[in-house]
Parts: C-alpha cells; sequence; structure tokens
C-alpha cells in the first residue's frame, strides 16, 4: 500500500433502500464488492467475525470484499440502505481505518446523505452515476471522521498509523 493514497471511489455499482420484515435473516458467505449497509429504521443483529451486535437506526455496518456477514431484522423488521462500491485499486475500509460497524445515530446529516445517494441513483437522472459516485465519497470522509469516535468495535490502528507516527518525529 502507498501510504499518500486517498480513499477514492472509483464505481458504484448499486445503491438501494429497502424494507424487510420480521422474519428478514440475511447471510453473506462472502462479500463481492466493498459498500454499507446503513440502519434508516428498526433494529436488528448484525454477524461478524462470530460475534453478534446491536443495530438499530442510525448505525452503519461497513463491510469489504471477502468479509463474511449477516443481518437479521428485529421484532418490528428492519430498513437500510446499501450499496456496492469499488474502491481505488482494490483498497479496503480497514486500510483506512474505518471498522465494520459506525453509530451516527447522533449525527443524522450522514443518514440524509445516504438516503439521498439511494434517492439520486433511484432517480436515474442525467449523471446520476457520477453524482452518486460523489455523494458516496462524501459519506465514506463521514466515516472516516465517525469511526474516530463512534466505532462500536474495538479501534484498531490503520497500517497508515506507523507512517504517520514516523512523520511526526
Amino acid at each position: 500500500m502507498k501510504f499518500y493514497d486517498d480513499i477514492r471511489v472509483t464505481n458504484v455499482s448499486i445503491v438501494i433502500e429497502k424494507q424487510e420484515t420480521s422474519d428478514f435473516d440475511f447471510r453473506c458467505e462472502k462479500r463481492a464488492e466493498p459498500g454499507f449497509v446503513a440502519i434508516t429504521e428498526g433494529d436488528g443483529i448484525f454477524s461478524f467475525n462470530r460475534k453478534k451486535y446491536n443495530i438499530k437506526s442510525g448505525h452503519i455496518i461497513v463491510v469489504d470484499k471477502g468479509d463474511t456477514y449477516g443481518i437479521k431484522a428485529g421484532d418490528h423488521g428492519i430498513s437500510y440502505v446499501t450499496s456496492a462500491i469499488t474502491l481505488y485499486k482494490n483498497m479496503t475500509f480497514r486500510d483506512f481505518g474505518i471498522p465494520p460497524l459506525i453509530d451516527s445515530s447522533k449525527n443524522t446529516s450522514v443518514l440524509n446523505k445516504i438516503k439521498n445517494s439511494a434517492y439520486t441513483w433511484d432517480n436515474r437522472q442525467g449523471f446520476f452515476v457520477m453524482e452518486t459516485r460523489i455523494l458516496v465519497e462524501d459519506i465514506l470522509l463521514d466515516f472516516l471522521n465517525l469511526s474516530k469516535s463512534q466505532s462500536l468495535f474495538e479501534r484498531k490502528n490503520p497500517r497508515i498509523l506507523p507512517a504517520a507516527e514516523y512523520i511526526k518525529k
């Protein structure tokens, strides 16, 4: 990895809003593309690395290509926006220190941006792919900022940290 690379989106395959009933129980054995699942209403359980986490509106699941995970809806169902994107040079969210689960419930602007990206994708007007890609890049910047303080996982140091520490000397 080159330490000066930015997190960039080179392609957006889909950004879509979905609603599921209480019997929704999804399991992904191997994620095909990186992306996120932003819970917009309801609650449920997120499974990742053999652990289970309670999720609710405002929580964002961030998955890399190859990740294995599951989402089970709560008693009243679950609504979410899901995406599939391509990151520049096949980098991963973990390369940048973005954890698999972020709490954005205190920052409604992030969920609003995510809903707007789904609306832009679904509307399919003009340059919707480019517009969605730009919106998603802005959302990823929010993820970077939120992951510093709102991670629901133990924070692991990104691989860039040793380089940053070296520069400080």
